[in-house]
């Protein structure tokens, strides 16, 4: 159950909401569910194909060494294929109303979008191998409904799929139990059951609402935005200040209402966490420095609740911070803690031990690293934090040219 709507004072402790025993029986009751019957239709599937192999009535009596490689490599390669449709329906749907991709992920597989276009790298989170997309809106009309043909294209995507691979199988008239069937006739079966199957399961499965390794399925955030009220425009709230961010306005120029809906809520989940944090920004670019600590050390307190994959980045940010603020130890600390990739951000890091380097007066170290922050920034999608974190640069250098004229 979600708590109640708060007001969201600056000075209020922060206490963020725990999911309730009942809550959390029923996700793991659901979990366990679909676990088990994920694992009997593979296991259904599995049995017979092998067992049709087994006894040659699928177009040959057997199947040489060759032949069986290729069978089981192209079940595999559908595997993928279902995925990437999901997540590609994703980034259609949210093209379809205004949004601009991101970020792709696949397997070991991660495009990212920058300023100088897209780029692929290797995806080193397992935890996101399952697929991940990444969209923003470019304007902030009709948020809400927008973000719903969004987050439907996924589960849409994959039933169409599940849909076209059955009718094409039925079109085909295939069998496994065909006598006359050639190889290449088993190969299609084989391929196209597969594709069906799996994306039925997966359509089915991402329209369930629940909650898992800190995400949302495509069917807690639809319901989410179909009920409406507080947690529905806090949603819509984070997706106008990313929308406001990647279009260029910096943090500090962020809509305060926004800023307001999008840290006011508490109810535990990865959104609660998201809004701190654009809370926190928005009073670091204002030069509210005691106040972004406060807000950074809420958000530190219950990093074990965040996403593993924004972990990395919220150490590298609490560091800069702290570097910043002449908290050097602290700083020091939360850059040994920034354990992992920093995905679409790979300024963080450096950035970070810069403005530890001069916090340490160790400043000709920190004027060599400077120079080569600057064109990851340039070409960060994030063009609003990179304003931001560009006068940051800035402000580093202008304390080693003061330091350096004192002398």
């Amino acid at each position: 159950m979600l708590a109640d709507h708060q007001e969201s004072r600056p000075d209020a402790p922060y206490t963020p909401a725990s999911p309730t025993r009942r809550s959390q029986w029923v996700q793991r009751l659901t979990r366990l569910a679909l676990t088990g019957a994920i694992g009997i239709a593979a296991a259904g599937l599995g049995l017979r194909f092998g067992g049709s192999l087994a006894r040659g009535d699928v177009g040959r009596v057997h199947l040489d060494n060759w032949e069986t490689v290729t069978v089981v490599a192209a079940c595999l390669i559908a595997l993928p294929v279902v995925l990437l449709v999901h997540e590609l329906g994703h980034l259609l749907g949210g093209r379809l109303v205004g949004f601009r991709a991101f970020l792709l992920i696949i397997g070991p597989m991660r495009l990212e979008r920058s300023q100088a276009g897209w780029a692929m790298h290797l995806n080193k989170e397992p935890a996101l191998y399952g697929g991940m997309a990444g969209s923003a809106a470019t304007d902030a009309r009709n948020l809400g409904r927008r973000t719903a043909v969004l987050v439907a294209g996924g589960p849409v995507a994959s039933a169409d799929l599940a849909l076209g691979a059955g009718l094409v199988l039925h079109a085909l008239d295939l069998s496994l139990r065909n006598a006359s069937a050639s190889f290449t006739s088993l190969l299609s079966f084989l391929a196209l059951q597969t594709l069906s199957l799996v994306s039925a399961a997966i359509c089915i499965v991402t329209l369930v609402p629940m909650q898992t390794s800190g995400f949302m399925t495509d069917g807690a955030r639809l319901l989410r935005l179909l009920r409406g009220g507080p947690v529905a425009e806090r949603d819509i709230a984070i997706q106008a200040i990313i929308g406001s961010s990647l279009s260029g306005v910096r943090p500090r120029n962020w809509d305060t209402a926004l800023i307001n809906t999008a840290r006011e809520l508490r109810d535990g989940s990865m959104f609660e966490f998201i809004g701190l944090q654009f809370a926190q920004m928005h009073a670091a670019d204002r030069g509210d420095v005691e106040q972004s600590l406060l807000l950074l050390r809420q958000l530190l307190q219950h990093v074990d609740r965040i996403p593993k994959m924004m972990i990395a980045a919220m150490h590298l940010d609490a560091a800069r911070q702290f570097a910043l603020a002449g908290q050097v130890n602290e700083a020091r600390a939360h850059i040994a803690l920034a354990k992992g990739p920093v995905m679409g951000a790979p300024y963080l890091k450096p950035l970070a031990e810069a403005a530890l380097l001069v916090a340490e007066g160790r400043d000709a170290e920190s004027a060599a690293l400077l120079p080569t922050i600057r064109p990851k920034l340039a070409r960060s999608i994030d063009r609003g934090a990179s304003i931001w974190l560009t006068d940051v640069i800035d402000e580093l250098q202008a304390r080693i040219n003061s330091r350096q004229i004192s002398r």
